[in-house]
């Protein structure tokens, strides 16, 4: 992934409902890019439009085996089932076994049933028993690393 591609990765987020405007993607992707610990992958179409992205990093914890996590994939509605999503999951398969990690994970909302065929017919398993809990933090920014 490069700059030039953020706009079309942020569209691709809007597809999955997630409001993400490239002005956004393009501030958070240079930390992001020079990270060893991350891997940001695309695939364009024959005129070199971006009609699929995938974003993994190191999930590196105490309490288990590191293990590759999927935090973002995204393919263009207009290209889905035609093996984009297949290759992207093979691309981050390869990446997270170049790191040395054990497994690929991933979350998925609730009613994508396509995404979590998709998911199985890939080998992946749901994890029982987990649930997600989120907290805004209002002094974002003010305690940043310089």
């Amino acid at each position: 992934m490069v700059a030039a591609h953020l706009p079309a990765v942020a569209a691709l987020c809007g597809e999955l409902g997630y409001a993400a405007e490239a002005g956004g993607v393009a501030g958070r992707f240079p930390e992001i890019h020079k990270h060893p610990d991350h891997g940001l992958f695309v695939t364009v179409d024959g005129t070199g439009a971006v009609v699929g992205f995938l974003h993994v990093f190191a999930r590196r914890t105490l309490h288990a085996e590191a293990a590759a996590q999927v935090v973002a994939m995204a393919v263009a509605r207009t290209h889905r089932r035609r093996g984009i999503g297949t290759l992207l999951l093979t691309r981050a398969e390869a990446w997270a076994a170049d790191q040395g990690l054990a497994a690929v994970m991933l979350y998925s909302r609730d009613g994508r049933d396509d995404a979590h065929g998709f998911y199985a017919a890939a080998g992946y398993r749901p994890a029982v028993g987990l649930s997600r809990y989120d907290k805004p933090l209002a002094s974002v920014g003010k305690h940043r690393k310089a």
